[in-house]
Protein backbone atom coordinates (compact mmCIF):
# COMPACT_ATOMS: atom_id res chain seq x y z
CA UNK A 1 0.00 0.00 0.00
CA UNK A 2 1.17 3.51 -0.77
CA UNK A 3 -0.19 6.68 0.78
CA UNK A 4 0.84 10.20 -0.17
CA UNK A 5 -0.62 13.22 1.64
CA UNK A 6 0.48 16.23 -0.37
CA UNK A 7 0.04 19.71 1.08
CA UNK A 8 -0.22 22.24 -1.72
CA UNK A 9 -1.74 25.72 -1.63
CA UNK A 10 -3.09 25.32 -5.15
CA UNK A 11 -4.20 22.14 -6.94
CA UNK A 12 -3.56 22.45 -10.68
CA UNK A 13 -3.62 19.78 -13.34
CA UNK A 14 -5.25 20.58 -16.68
CA UNK A 15 -4.57 17.17 -18.23
CA UNK A 16 -7.31 14.93 -19.57
CA UNK A 17 -5.09 12.41 -21.38
CA UNK A 18 -3.51 9.90 -19.06
CA UNK A 19 -0.12 9.93 -20.81
CA UNK A 20 0.30 13.56 -19.73
CA UNK A 21 -0.96 13.30 -16.15
CA UNK A 22 2.55 14.04 -14.84
CA UNK A 23 2.57 17.50 -16.47
CA UNK A 24 0.59 18.97 -13.58
CA UNK A 25 0.18 18.30 -9.86
CA UNK A 26 0.71 14.56 -9.63
CA UNK A 27 2.67 11.68 -8.15
CA UNK A 28 5.01 9.51 -10.24
CA UNK A 29 6.04 6.15 -8.77
CA UNK A 30 8.87 3.93 -10.03
CA UNK A 31 9.92 0.39 -9.14
CA UNK A 32 13.01 -1.62 -10.03
CA UNK A 33 11.42 -4.89 -8.90
CA UNK A 34 14.39 -7.11 -9.63
CA UNK A 35 16.83 -4.58 -8.14
CA UNK A 36 19.19 -4.74 -11.12
CA UNK A 37 19.90 -0.98 -11.19
CA UNK A 38 21.60 0.50 -14.20
CA UNK A 39 20.47 3.35 -16.42
CA UNK A 40 17.21 3.08 -18.33
CA UNK A 41 14.36 0.66 -17.80
CA UNK A 42 14.61 -3.09 -18.30
CA UNK A 43 13.78 -6.34 -16.51
CA UNK A 44 10.85 -5.84 -14.16
CA UNK A 45 10.85 -2.03 -13.96
CA UNK A 46 7.65 0.00 -13.67
CA UNK A 47 6.83 3.71 -14.00
CA UNK A 48 3.34 4.97 -13.23
CA UNK A 49 1.65 8.27 -12.44
CA UNK A 50 -1.58 9.49 -10.94
CA UNK A 51 -3.36 12.83 -10.57
CA UNK A 52 -6.71 14.46 -10.09
CA UNK A 53 -7.47 16.99 -12.82
CA UNK A 54 -9.46 20.23 -12.63
CA UNK A 55 -12.67 18.37 -13.49
CA UNK A 56 -12.10 16.22 -10.39
CA UNK A 57 -11.37 13.09 -12.42
CA UNK A 58 -8.68 10.67 -11.32
CA UNK A 59 -6.23 10.17 -14.18
CA UNK A 60 -3.52 7.51 -14.08
CA UNK A 61 -1.01 6.08 -16.50
CA UNK A 62 1.65 3.41 -16.76
CA UNK A 63 4.50 4.46 -19.03
CA UNK A 64 6.72 1.47 -18.33
CA UNK A 65 5.68 -2.07 -17.49
CA UNK A 66 7.99 -5.07 -17.28
CA UNK A 67 10.91 -2.84 -18.30
CA UNK A 68 9.31 -1.74 -21.58
CA UNK A 69 7.64 1.48 -22.63
CA UNK A 70 4.04 0.72 -23.44
CA UNK A 71 2.04 2.69 -25.98
CA UNK A 72 -1.41 1.91 -24.64
CA UNK A 73 -2.47 2.52 -21.05
CA UNK A 74 -3.98 -0.82 -19.95
CA UNK A 75 -6.45 -0.95 -17.06
CA UNK A 76 -4.78 -0.74 -13.70
CA UNK A 77 -4.85 -3.96 -11.67
CA UNK A 78 -4.67 -1.82 -8.52
CA UNK A 79 -7.06 -0.08 -6.20
CA UNK A 80 -6.67 3.70 -6.52
CA UNK A 81 -8.16 6.56 -4.53
CA UNK A 82 -7.35 10.25 -5.00
CA UNK A 83 -9.16 13.14 -3.37
CA UNK A 84 -8.54 16.85 -2.92
CA UNK A 85 -9.37 18.33 0.49
CA UNK A 86 -9.46 22.00 -0.47
CA UNK A 87 -10.09 23.27 3.09
CA UNK A 88 -6.90 21.52 4.27
CA UNK A 89 -5.01 22.30 1.03
CA UNK A 90 -4.19 18.58 0.73
CA UNK A 91 -4.43 15.96 -1.98
CA UNK A 92 -4.60 12.36 -0.78
CA UNK A 93 -3.26 9.57 -3.02
CA UNK A 94 -3.85 5.94 -1.98
CA UNK A 95 -2.78 2.92 -4.03
CA UNK A 96 -2.90 -0.80 -3.35
CA UNK A 97 -0.27 -2.46 -5.54
CA UNK A 98 -0.28 -6.28 -5.56
CA UNK A 99 3.19 -7.80 -5.17
CA UNK A 100 2.58 -10.16 -8.08
CA UNK A 101 1.73 -7.22 -10.36
CA UNK A 102 5.06 -5.59 -9.48
CA UNK A 103 6.83 -8.95 -9.90
CA UNK A 104 8.16 -8.71 -6.35
CA UNK A 105 9.06 -12.01 -4.76
CA UNK A 106 6.75 -12.57 -1.84
CA UNK A 107 9.53 -13.37 0.62
CA UNK A 108 10.76 -11.53 3.68
CA UNK A 109 13.94 -9.57 3.01
CA UNK A 110 13.45 -9.30 -0.79
CA UNK A 111 15.10 -6.03 -1.93
CA UNK A 112 13.85 -3.79 -4.73
CA UNK A 113 14.51 -0.30 -6.07
CA UNK A 114 11.81 2.29 -5.39
CA UNK A 115 11.36 6.00 -5.72
CA UNK A 116 8.75 8.64 -6.39
CA UNK A 117 8.35 12.31 -7.16
CA UNK A 118 5.56 14.71 -6.29
CA UNK A 119 5.09 17.25 -9.09
CA UNK A 120 3.83 20.79 -8.48
CA UNK A 121 2.30 23.11 -11.07
CA UNK A 122 1.00 26.45 -9.85
CA UNK A 123 1.09 28.46 -13.08
CA UNK A 124 2.00 27.99 -16.71
CA UNK A 125 1.56 24.86 -18.76
CA UNK A 126 3.93 22.45 -17.03
CA UNK A 127 5.39 21.32 -13.72
CA UNK A 128 7.51 24.01 -12.08
CA UNK A 129 9.02 21.99 -9.27
CA UNK A 130 9.09 18.49 -7.85
CA UNK A 131 10.31 16.74 -4.76
CA UNK A 132 11.22 13.10 -4.50
CA UNK A 133 12.58 10.32 -2.36
CA UNK A 134 15.76 9.88 -4.41
CA UNK A 135 17.23 10.90 -7.75
CA UNK A 136 16.84 8.80 -10.88
CA UNK A 137 13.15 9.31 -11.64
CA UNK A 138 13.75 12.00 -14.26
CA UNK A 139 14.79 11.80 -17.86
CA UNK A 140 16.71 9.62 -18.44
CA UNK A 141 15.59 7.17 -15.76
CA UNK A 142 18.39 5.82 -13.60
CA UNK A 143 17.20 2.91 -11.40
CA UNK A 144 20.65 2.61 -9.79
CA UNK A 145 19.85 5.86 -7.97
CA UNK A 146 16.47 4.72 -6.61
CA UNK A 147 16.12 4.11 -2.92
CA UNK A 148 16.06 0.55 -1.67
CA UNK A 149 12.94 -1.13 -0.39
CA UNK A 150 12.81 -4.40 1.52
CA UNK A 151 9.79 -6.60 2.15
CA UNK A 152 9.00 -7.35 5.76
CA UNK A 153 7.23 -10.34 7.27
Amino acid sequence: YLLFVVTDDMQKNEQTESAHCDLGDSVKIVFDSDHNGGMGYRGHDFEMGICVNRAGNVVFHRWVEQGKYIGVNPPWPVAVFVARKENDKQTIYQLALPLNYLRLKSEAGHKFGFSFIVNDQDAGAAVEKAIGASPGVGNPPYPSLFGEGRLGH
